[in-house]
């Protein structure tokens, strides 16, 4: 009996099928595998994109809270500023005139004492603060460097509280010549009570004394009119609060 002879085709077909169908399952293998690559690649590229962003808000969150809390410290410090100049005027013993009431002696003393005002909410705490006097034939320098006293006070000031500074004493001889300049100038320095500020805080305050005589009396009128320099807060002053050692400008 004669077996039958297969076509060509098919053994060629027979002996490549195994390698079409490794090629076959390898291109399938590929675009499976692109298309895998692409949706975890797709998937990392969101998720980046989501930890970007919520790291982002929580950036602001943190940024947004940080000024809130900086602008109320700055809505609730304490500012303490020059509020005016006290005067007390020491005399010499009284006479009693020929109607029975007494007749004020001479003034021999002046004494002079800047008010200070604490307008913020918050006290103001570990309080520093210097006066002094100076009387100037020709009016005050234009390169005068106020220089601090010997005179300094200590405290602390509550909010909406006056305080007072050292009192600086002149004899009435020298206020009472009209033909001099005097200047009062000084300084207070304090720290807030919020809890990891380091900024120190510097007032400087400087007054003209206005002296004059009074018409038909001749009494001897006395005022302080703030001068040109030496009248700031903060950074603005002449001698500011170094930031990196808090030593104050003396």
């Amino acid at each position: 009996m004669a077996v039958p002879i297969a076509p060509v085709w098919y053994d060629f077909f027979l002996n490549h099928i195994t390698d079409w169908l490794l090629v076959l399952f390898n291109g399938i293998l590929a675009v499976f595998t692109a298309r895998l690559f692409y949706a975890t690649n797709k998937q990392a590229t969101e998720m980046q994109a989501s930890i970007k962003a919520a790291v982002d808000s929580s950036e602001a969150a943190i940024a947004s809270n940080q000024i809130a809390v900086t602008n109320a410290e700055e809505q609730l410090r304490a500012y303490v500023t020059a509020a005016g100049v006290n005067v007390e005027m020491h005399r010499v013993r009284g006479t009693m005139s020929a109607y029975g009431t007494e007749i004020p002696g001479r003034i021999h003393t002046y004494e002079f004492a800047v008010e200070l005002m604490n307008g913020g909410q918050t006290p103001a705490i570990n309080i520093r603060t210097n006066l002094n006097i100076r009387i100037f034939q020709t009016g005050i320098p234009a390169d005068f460097e106020f220089p601090s006293s010997d005179r300094f006070g200590y405290g602390l000031i509550g909010p909406h509280i006056k305080w007072q500074t050292p009192i600086q004493q002149m004899t009435a001889s020298l206020v009472e010549d009209t033909s001099t300049t005097i200047g009062l100038w000084g300084w207070v320095e304090y720290d807030d009570i919020f809890q990891g500020s380091t900024i120190r805080r510097r007032t400087e305050f400087c007054y003209r004394v206005d002296r004059r005589r009074l018409p038909v009396t001749n009494e001897l009128f006395v005022g302080f009119i703030p001068y040109e320099r030496f009248n700031a807060a903060d950074w603005n002053c002449l001698r500011p609060i170094d930031p990196a050692t808090g030593d104050g400008g003396g």
